[in-house]
């Protein structure tokens, strides 16, 4: 028995957007129409109901997906459109610090770069693959090297470890691969001065 004018609402919980590679949690609420007359499909991603009004979507592409909740009992189907679009880009840091002037005990003591994701409330993660540093000592010529993964290892850690008052260093280049992307992207540099 159904009274009234059915009204159907489809919400994004966290925004009104659908994010790649991460769990998308929607709401579908409905009034005026039994819960068990609703059939709800999707268009350009996949949905998982988790409850009797919530699901979670996951897509894989950008673009436009059409959430469609159709009333089994008169036929009538309901298209909601959302943007689906890559995470946002990462904020790279060396321990809390992005660039400028660093104490070189504070500099030597740092285990490598991190890519944060800031003020993004879904669970998602972004690593470092690469980037470039370039060294230069205080009076000298730049020294360039190339870096995989976040932690220092190598010419790079030992680069970090002699640094002194007076020198640079310099992060170019740096790639990232997050939760979603089907190739690594380019993110902000660092640039540092010891003191």
């Amino acid at each position: 028995y159904e009274v009234g004018q059915p009204a159907i609402l489809v919400a994004a919980d966290k925004q009104n957007v659908l994010y790649i590679g991460v769990n998308n949690p929607i709401t579908v609420a409905t009034a005026g129409i039994v819960s068990s007359a609703i059939k709800v499909s999707i268009t350009g991603a996949s949905i998982k109901q988790i409850s009797s009004t919530a699901y979670t979507v996951n897509v894989t592409n950008p673009g436009m997906v059409v959430i469609s909740v159709k009333n089994t009992k008169n036929g009538k189907t309901y298209p909601f459109q959302f943007r689906a679009k890559r995470i946002p880009d990462p904020v790279v840091r060396m321990g809390t610090n992005i660039d400028g002037m660093i104490q070189s005990s504070l500099f030597k003591s740092q285990p490598g770069l991190i890519a944060l994701l800031e003020d993004f409330d879904y669970d998602a993660t972004c690593r470092i693959k690469s980037y470039n540093l370039t060294y230069t000592r205080k009076r000298q010529d730049p020294i360039l090297m190339n870096g995989k993964g976040g932690r220092f290892a190598g010419k790079v850690l030992t680069s970090i470890r002699q640094a002194k008052p007076g020198d640079q260093y310099s992060f170019t280049e740096i790639k990232v691969l997050c939760s979603g992307d089907k190739s690594d992207r380019r993110v902000n540099g660092l640039s540092f001065r010891i003191k």
